[in-house]
């Protein structure tokens, strides 16, 4: 199986794995465009910000498993590798602890002028009175706008740290509702609401067509001349031209993502946001440390790892199943055929698979396959007529239908 590392990442355990058929080509500099001509012959493909285009997934013959060597997959067309059956599988909450840090190191530094203060100290001027007006950031309101791994380790931290948590009230996991309700977190129904009703704004949702700009300006204005907002997500979650009129009237901004963003790692970069006095910025660094590249290298080589023995995890572009969808559990003989013949009743009957898992019993002889259906087509049946069919294939001991939940 060959591997291709297109981007700059450290994988030594994963390069080091020829024993387990593996053939590693590593090359950090291919863009877009040079990727296309490097994917003849690569089975699995690992990008960081690389970005893997339709022309380059249409470009690669033997490709299967694209692994985004991160949270995001807004680099990779999805849609494009769906329609190839290439698999793309993230690896998430590796760098939460990073990203997180650096979200509360901004917001400590907006607060408390530290970049100002250290520069003026270093052009040796003392000036105490002028830095020592900061308000403090205990028992002030935190809004987090994406409550994934980072979203939650920011709230986690912020609470610690003395602050009050305020969210969206969106569909959130058990798992999430149990730690913001130890957090005492207050929810709001809109972003304008949550804006308007704290002193902080955060963000850390993934980069969508429902997430595009939608801190615009009616949310700035909630948010007020006397709030911060943080950005160590997307650039594009922020309307910029709404940010940069909400900078001249007073918001205060901490970023670490910026719109049209250089390729290179140290060139020249001018942007109106990262020349103004109300922005502290960093270079896209939230997930650069060493602690988080280890934890994204052994998440890269377990989701591969697994890959090789069979299971796909983390997998972000796989369908879930249809509301009309069905179960069949087959009992039959292990023999050649007798799948074969299962999916021919269901290609006869105008039903689709949707999933299917096939395992055999101790001592070989039989076997039970779970098979998830769907109508594609009104033709399409998935009842009591479907298992007598079944039944009355050779090799089949039994059918039964269990409905979708």
């Amino acid at each position: 199986m060959r591997v291709l590392i297109a981007d700059r990442l450290e994988l030594g355990e994963l390069t080091s794995m020829t024993d387990a058929g593996l053939t590693v080509t590593h090359k950090p500099d291919l863009d877009a465009d040079g990727l296309v001509e490097h994917l003849g012959g690569v089975d699995v493909l690992v990008v960081r910000s690389t970005k893997v285009t339709e022309t380059a997934l249409h470009a690669a013959d033997a490709l299967s498993l694209v692994i985004r060597a991160g949270a995001g997959t807004d680099n990779i067309d999805l849609a494009a590798a769906a329609d190839r059956g290439i698999f793309v599988s993230n690896v998430p909450g590796r760098n939460a602890s990073a990203v997180a840090e650096l979200t509360i190191g901004l917001l400590l530094a907006v607060d408390r002028s530290i970049v100002d203060a250290s520069t003026t100290l270093r052009a040796q001027r003392w000036e105490k009175k002028r830095f020592a007006a900061a308000d403090g950031i205990r028992e002030k309101a935190i809004g987090i706008y994406g409550l994934g791994n980072i979203g939650l380790e920011v709230a986690t931290t912020a609470y610690a740290m003395g602050m009050k948590i305020h969210v969206l009230d969106r569909a959130r996991s058990d798992s999430t509702s149990i730690r913001l309700t130890d957090m005492d977190a207050q929810y709001w129904p809109d972003l304008v609401e949550l804006a308007r009703n704290v002193d902080v704004l955060t963000l850390h949702a993934p980069l969508s067509d429902d997430t595009l700009g939608v801190v615009e300006a009616t949310v700035l204005a909630a948010l007020g001349a006397n709030g911060i907002l943080l950005n160590t997500a997307r650039a594009e979650l922020v309307d910029q031209p709404a940010l940069e009129a909400a900078l001249d009237q007073g918001l205060r901004v901490g970023l670490d993502v910026f719109h049209e963003e250089p390729k290179g790692s140290s060139t020249d970069f001018s942007h109106p946001l990262s020349k103004h006095q109300n922005v502290i910025g960093t270079p896209h660094i939230g997930a650069s440390t060493d602690q988080a590249q280890r934890a994204i290298a052994d998440g890269v080589v377990d989701v591969l790892v697994r890959y090789l023995s069979g299971e796909v995890t983390n997998c972000v572009n796989l369908r879930q199943a249809r509301e009309r969808a069905a179960t069949l559990v087959i009992r039959h003989h292990d023999r050649p055929g007798v799948l074969a013949g299962v999916l021919g009743v269901l290609r006869s009957q105008a039903l689709n698979v949707e999933r299917m898992d096939n395992r055999i019993f101790e001592g070989g002889t039989a076997a039970i396959a779970m098979i998830d259906v769907t109508c594609d087509d009104e033709e399409g049946e998935i009842g009591p007529s479907l298992c007598a069919a079944l039944d009355a294939l050779d090799g089949v001991i039994g059918a039964r239908l269990q409905p979708a939940q």
